[in-house]
């Protein structure tokens, strides 16, 4: 007879499933990354017919605003001259308006300039750039002398309030003159001391130099 081979098992797969126990809690789903009905999406289509609509109101807006009004007055009035015009006025309208826009480029440019080197003496003078708007000049000696005056008026206020804050508080002696206190001033405490300092500034001077 022939001997049967097996192949070998495992018996667990034929076990019954293990079940969770009934005191573990539920797995509840996570609200925060589940969509809402209140999030609504729209299309391409949608968002672009939402922007054409934007634009078609504020087109209609300007058009019925006083500024297009006086612009489209503006230019029938232009259009009424020049039409009026010579050839040769014609040409020397146009040669005024290149010069004056021209001139508007250059002032611009100018302005820049003159902005940016009033930032840079105010750097290199160890001052705030804010104030360069207030000094800048086409002349770049003007610009020099605003910013030279500046600085000494900025330098002595900034002075004058550090020596009030280093001054403190006044304590009034009611014209009482200054005491001598009766310890040296090597035997004084801390206490002592910072009193002598406040109530006589000189004496604690003069004191701790001996």
């Amino acid at each position: 007879m022939f001997k049967t081979s097996m192949l070998p098992m495992n018996l667990q797969y034929f076990a019954e499933p293990e079940t969770e126990p009934t005191g573990a809690p539920a797995t509840e789903p996570d609200s925060e990354n589940e969509p809402t009905d209140d999030a609504k999406t729209f299309s391409r289509a949608e968002l672009a017919s939402i922007a054409k609509a934007q634009t078609q109101k504020a087109l209609k807006d300007f058009r019925e605003s006083d500024e297009f009004k006086d612009l489209l007055a503006t230019a029938k009035a232009a259009g009424v001259e020049e039409a009026n015009m010579t050839d040769k006025e014609k040409r020397e309208a146009e040669k005024a308006r290149e010069t004056a826009e021209y001139q508007k480029r250059i002032d611009a440019l100018d302005h820049r300039e003159a902005m940016a080197d009033t930032k840079d003496q105010l750097t290199d003078a160890g001052l705030p750039t804010v104030f360069a708007s207030f000094l800048a000049d086409k002349d770049k000696t003007a610009r020099e002398q605003n910013v030279k005056e500046f600085s000494a008026t900025f330098n002595d206020a900034v002075h004058k309030a550090v020596l009030a804050k280093m001054k403190g508080p006044e304590t009034p002696n009611n014209g009482a003159p200054a005491t001598t206190p009766d310890k040296k001033f090597s035997e004084m405490n801390l206490d002592e001391r910072t009193k002598l300092y406040h109530d006589n500034p000189q004496l604690y001077a003069q004191l701790s130099q001996q």
